[in-house]
């Protein structure tokens, strides 16, 4: 009977001790951060956001060097947006894996799609492999205590970058098209939204049981629809015909819809 009382008793105190470990925010500050039952503030100097879906990236290494330079936080991508060489300028990051080493949520099949003959992706089949590498990350982020961002979606920024995107038409064998980059974070194509709420889906509940994570929608949704919200302070602009940016940014109605 005393058996019986203890185990009932620490199934109760449990879930309260769990909760009080898992990142949230501070009780008494919001404005900060609680881990472990402790204050915490995130400092990163972060790759950029490839170290899951590129499997050339030696994500141990980095996140060892991460620990080890006293950081504790990186953010991932989730393989619904990826790079090609000369995005924003750059050629060579984990964000731009090299032909084959794009690893996505998705199984590939064997039809090529437009981006030098990778394979097309089947949203109606999970990779394997690529959740091995997700749940082996975020183990070995737990181990050095470092906290972890997933991001689900991302504007896609340039036509350029859409040639490779799984969720472009031509690059999955799944019926989406007409599938149009500057409509990706909208409720436009009902085909692409439930696609999308797979892969949150998926994620959720495969990432549900790590403590050190949080998630985010989407990187920039703004973007590729923008609408100007506010003019700059003029003492900030030297010259109207400066690179110094002249208006806040913000997203569009059907962008905000489809967030919420």
């Amino acid at each position: 009977m005393f058996g019986r009382v203890c185990l009932i008793s620490l199934l109760h105190i449990l879930p309260s001790f769990c909760l009080a470990q898992a990142l949230q925010l501070h009780p008494e500050n919001p404005h900060y951060l609680s881990f472990k039952g402790k204050p915490l503030l995130l400092v990163t100097s972060a790759e950029p956001y490839g170290a899951v879906v590129n499997q050339d990236f030696d994500y141990k290494k980095y996140l060892e060097t991460l620990h080890d330079e006293g950081m504790n936080y990186t953010r991932i991508f989730s393989g619904s947006y990826i790079e090609v060489p000369g995005s924003f300028g750059v050629d060579h990051c984990s964000l731009i894996p090299e032909k084959g080493a794009f690893l996505a949520p998705w199984m590939r099949v064997a039809e090529a799609g437009l981006y030098e003959g990778e394979g097309k992706f089947d949203f109606a089949k999970w990779n394997e492999a690529y959740f091995n590498r997700l749940h082996d990350f975020m183990e070995t982020a737990a181990f050095y205590d470092i906290i972890v961002e997933m991001t689900f979606f991302c504007a896609t920024y340039d036509d350029a970058y859409w040639v490779r995107h799984p969720f472009n038409d031509q690059n999955n064998v799944n019926g989406l098209f007409p599938s149009k980059r500057l409509e990706f974070n909208t409720l436009k194509n009902q085909k692409v939204v439930y696609y999308q709420k797979e892969l949150v889906e998926k994620l959720t509940m495969e990432l549900n049981k790590y403590d050190n994570l949080f998630f985010e929608l989407s990187n920039e949704p703004w973007s590729d629809y923008q609408e100007r919200t506010t003019f700059l302070h003029k003492t900030l602009i030297p010259d109207e015909k400066s690179q110094w940016p002249l208006w806040a940014r913000t997203d569009p109605p059907e962008t905000l819809v489809w967030q919420n």
